[in-house]
Order: C-alpha cells, then structure tokens, then sequence
C-alpha cells in the first residue's frame, strides 16, 4: 500500500529586528546638531522594505539605508536631531516596515541639555509710569543650573542702577523651566528717562552662564484721565469737562488747545497727587487735542467728534 502525505507550504515573510531601540545620547551642546544609528536586521525569508520614517519633533530628521534589506540581511536608520532652549529633550522615531507581525517599529532618543541659559524673550522694552511703581514684565528662563540664580544690571546714563530698585522674582517652576517677573521697587529714584541693563544668569561659582537685555523708558510723571474725549454735534458750546490729573507732587495745571491758545480750567486737589481740572471748551473749538502743562511735563488729550 502506498501513502501520499500532502506538505504545507510555508509563505516567506520579512522579519524585522533592533537590538537597542533607545539611545541615550548624554550630554549635548545648544544649536549643534548630534547624529547617531540604529542598527536593524531582517531575519525573515524574504525582503524587508523599510515603507517610511515619522519623528516626534521638527527637531530631528531620520533616513533608512537601504530602504529595502534582503532576507537576513541588514540596515541603518540614521536619526540627527538639533537640541534647542524650548525644545523636548527626547524624540521617538517610528519605523514602518512590511513586516505582517511588526509593521510599526518605535525607536527613542534622549539627551541632557548643556551649555547657556536661555531666555523665552531675548530682550524687552517697555515704557513705565513713574506713578505706576509696581508694573511688571514676565519672562522665562530655561535650564539653570542648580544653585544658579538670575541679577538684574542696569545703568541710567551711565550711572549703575542699585539692585535694591530692581528685583528679579521668581513665580514658578517646573522641568528646568523658570518663571521670572522683573518689578522696579522705586522707578522715583531714577531720575533719567531710560534704563537699561541686562539680565544675567549666573551658576553656584559666580559664572554668567547668560544673559537677556532690557530698556525701561518712563513716561512723564503726570497722567490725565480721560485720555481722550468725543464731541458730539449736539453738544453746546462752551461747555465744561472735567478730568483727573495725576501726578507726583500737587503743581499748577495749564491747559492749552492745539495752537497754543490758554483755555479756561479751575483745578483742585481731591486727594494725595491727584486734582480734579475742570475745563472749559470754548465756542469755536475746532481741534483734534487739548495739552495738559504741569511741572514740565505735557500730556496730550486727544478730542474726537
């Protein structure tokens, strides 16, 4: 008697295999781009196609050689990435391959983040009432180093600015990520129109690691409210308005329209550095603007109709 035994044909498939799916990259500078290689085999029966690459962050580029690796052969994935101040210290490549059992490969990249402190803005300007001390500006300061802090430097007109009228507070922080405000304790004290300095960052041995630059200019120390009026057409002229005047010490108040002419206004205090101006508009008044004089300083009201 003879026995016929079928045989059950085993279909050749690709198989994909990486040893070391993560790399820690260590230590790594600002602003340079790192590379590094993943090595991966095919230990299938047939060829492997290597279908695509994804990475987490515009901050790296991966490419496979070759895109298709014969059976037990192999391959690199190549992965650069460019470490930034604001950016992840960590990217994921996907590797999609025909592999049937294993079509999406995960690989992973780390690193630490060396080199200067960075800043969320690289610098700032901003204008500051005198009567307004307590105005101020937030930024963000990435990366300091342990036992570092953040000292604030100025100058007016060449005159080093003492750090008891600037401070630097910190407000929170979390994953090297620091969150500043700079206030001006007493803008009165500086007599100057501007200020400027830098903002420096420094480690445990004193070392300015870096560094953002500022400008504060200040406005007038005086201040009308409102800032601005509107006319309307069926108001009768003259007629009264009255408005606020703020200022540092209690000083006479002129006010003029747009060519120079004096207007009639009664001025008294209401209360510490602030007077009421009544005003009157006469028959006539065509101007787009009413100045407010007082101590030297002039503050423009502007008028609408």
């Amino acid at each position: 008697m003879i026995s016929f035994f079928g045989c059950n044909r085993v279909e050749p498939v690709p198989q994909v295999f990486v040893r070391d799916t993560s790399i820690d990259l260590g230590s790594v500078e600002l602003a340079k781009s790192v590379q590094t290689t993943f090595d991966i085999q095919n230990q299938g029966s047939s060829p492997l196609h290597i279908e695509g690459l994804s990475t987490s962050c515009g901050c790296s580029d991966a490419k496979a050689e070759p895109n298709v690796i014969p059976a037990g052969g192999s391959g690199k994935v190549f992965v650069a990435v460019r470490p930034s101040l604001t950016g992840p210290k960590e990217v994921s490549v996907v590797v999609r391959t025909n592999d049937p059992k294993n079509p999406q490969v995960p690989l992973r990249l780390r690193w630490d983040l060396q080199g200067r402190v960075g800043f969320s803005i690289p610098s700032f300007r901003f204008a500051l009432s005198r009567l307004h001390p307590s105005e101020k500006i937030r930024f963000s300061a990435y990366h300091l180093p342990d036992g570092g802090k953040l000292i604030l430097q100025g100058t007016t007109e060449g005159q080093n600015v003492s750090e008891s009228n600037g401070v630097v507070e910190e407000l929170a922080s979390q994953d090297g990520t620091y969150q500043y405000s700079v206030k001006l304790v007493d803008p009165l004290a500086v007599t100057q129109e501007q200020m400027e300095g830098s903002i420096i960052a420094i480690d445990e041995n004193g070392r300015n690691v870096g560094e953002m630059s500022y400008r504060i200019r200040f406005t007038p120390e005086l201040r009308v409210i409102p800032g601005f009026i509107r006319l309307s057409d069926s108001l009768e002229l003259p007629a009264s308005k009255t408005f606020l005047v703020e200022s540092t010490e209690i000083l006479p108040i002129e006010v003029f329209d747009h060519k120079g002419t004096p207007m009639e206004s009664q001025s008294k205090e209401v209360r510490s550095g602030v007077q009421s101006c009544k005003v009157t508009i006469p028959i006539g008044f065509e101007g787009e603007e009413i100045r407010f004089i007082s101590g030297g300083n002039t503050v423009v009201v502007k008028v609408t109709r």
